[in-house]
């Protein structure tokens, strides 16, 4: 294959960083390990010399994503956890926390909710262990609106518009039309197929 890289293979740089993978036709193509030269490792898909797939990434300070990429970007359902116990499940986009997620942090308290660009942004619900959850707008990742039973009933039935109390216009052109406070039907399967992949 003119003295392309084919098969399995190791390589290592100068910096100290290494790829011990598949490769196809001198690119880095299936299943890799890359580890940097800082700590940081990818352990996954690789297409064309490409992040994309199902992989694992962990950084040197312990934080981990196991999940879903495209084109060197988490892309689509993952886990994203913390040293200190915070963890982020849901949804991705451009490398960002993107449509449906939920986020728990290391007290317990949890936002279950919409992300826009990787700020909460949307209708939510805000929970706190042994209290009442509650149910609310963001926008840009700060709550602006709690919204009482009548409220919340209204906007499950379609009757009250949630976008009108956005501060920005814009704000309205990038959440869902028809969102609730409820989790997406298929949401938490979707986590757990992809987070059983990894079990595999």
């Amino acid at each position: 294959m003119d003295d392309l890289q084919h098969g399995h293979g190791k390589e290592s740089w100068t910096d100290g960083s290494v790829y011990e993978g598949e490769y196809l036709a001198g690119k880095k193509h299936g299943r890799g390990l890359y580890s940097w030269n800082d700590g940081s490792k990818y352990n996954g898909d690789w297409q064309e010399n490409k992040i994309k797939g199902l992989g694992t990434y962990t950084w040197l300070d312990g934080r981990q994503y196991e999940g879903e990429w495209v084109d060197n970007n988490m892309d689509g359902i993952g886990v994203y956890t913390w040293q200190d116990g915070r963890q982020y499940r849901g949804e991705y986009k451009d490398d960002k926390k993107h449509g449906y997620g939920i986020y728990t942090w290391s007290d317990g308290r949890t936002y279950s909710g919409h992300w826009c660009r990787g700020k909460q942004h949307g209708l939510g619900t805000y929970s706190v262990p042994g209290q009442s959850t509650k149910c609310g707008l963001w926008e840009e990742g700060k709550r602006i609106e709690w919204f009482d039973e009548d409220q919340q009933k209204e906007i499950k039935a379609n009757k009250l518009d949630y976008k009108m109390y956005f501060r920005k216009t814009e704000s309205g052109f990038n959440v869902d039309a028809i969102a609730t406070f409820e989790v997406p039907s298929n949401f938490h399967n979707r986590v757990q197929e992809t987070v059983n992949k990894f079990k595999l």
